[in-house]
């Protein structure tokens, strides 16, 4: 399995120097599957720069949730007006109708020039309730994450091999709502985990409930679900270059107290992973 982030950012993009080692662009993540079929996570303004995707045209784009920085990129990824393009949207269940109805809306004519329906490309969408077998080497498994206005976290399992992004996700509230362990035993047995950390300890002491995890908390659920590979991502917009290498300091400096053995980093643009 090969992971290849092409946007790392919440909220809004962010430009200038200081922003360039770990990239402005919002969230977007493409995961290729061992027999090369791919599955494109969040059209944030990331999307626009993956290029051909697959030889058949077949696009499958999973949407956490239709907060702007995880659509915005939708209207100018290329493909949308491929002719030959075939696209299916992957959503969970549980916000499947604001999700479609906002993809729509985004494009109808008054908010962007090109409307929707007069796209050339084909598409369908695929509603998940809790999991999805693709088939035999590919399943899909989402959670409901705890963020306003509702968003979900995926699973992927194939041939054995399982990564999870959780972003916008807000770990203490699950946590004060009873649900933390829920998400352990969503975690556990990943491979790869990438979670929202948009905060420090100090900022999410006075943004909490907007929906995203300190650095802190996505490190206490690393530490008791080991994967082998921990990344955090969804940087805040003004978080620098120099910040996120601090958030990165004090996740390595918290495993080796834990006596946790991980790969642990913050999410860069065109960083690839492979397991």
């Amino acid at each position: 399995m090969q992971i290849e982030f092409f946007g790392t950012r919440g909220s809004v993009p962010s430009c200038g120097i200081e922003y360039v080692k770990y990239g402005g662009n919002t969230t977007c993540v493409v995961v290729t599957m061992d027999d090369g079929r791919k599955l494109i996570i969040d059209a944030g303004t990331g999307i626009r720069n993956v290029a051909n995707i697959g030889k058949d045209e077949d696009i499958r784009i999973f949407l956490t949730h239709s907060h702007w920085d995880h659509l915005q990129g939708l209207p100018f990824f290329g493909q949308i007006y491929n002719p030959e393009a075939s696209f299916k949207y992957i959503i969970s269940a549980h916000n499947f109708d604001d999700v479609k109805a906002d993809i729509y809306k985004q494009m109808s004519g008054t908010t962007f020039p090109v409307n929707f329906n007069s796209l050339p490309c084909d598409v369908s969408f695929v509603k998940i309730d809790k999991s999805l077998k693709v088939d035999d080497s590919l399943t899909l498994e989402v959670f409901n994450n705890h963020h306003p206005g509702e968003a979900s976290g995926i699973k992927i399992i194939n041939n054995g091999k399982v990564f999870t992004f959780l972003t916008d996700n807000e770990i203490e509230l699950l946590r004060k709502n009873n649900r933390y362990k829920e998400l352990i035993e969503f975690c556990k047995g990943s491979d790869c985990i990438a979670h929202d950390a948009q905060y420090s300890k100090e900022e999410y002491s006075h943004k909490e409930g907007w929906g995203h995890s300190s650095i802190i908390h996505v490190l206490d659920l690393l530490i008791e679900t080991k994967p082998k590979i921990g990344i955090f991502t969804h940087h805040d917009p003004n978080h620098t270059d120099v910040q996120i290498d601090e958030f990165e300091e004090l996740g390595k400096a918290m495993l080796k107290e834990a006596n946790v053995q991980m790969l642990f980093f913050g999410a860069k643009e065109n960083d690839v992973i492979e397991f």
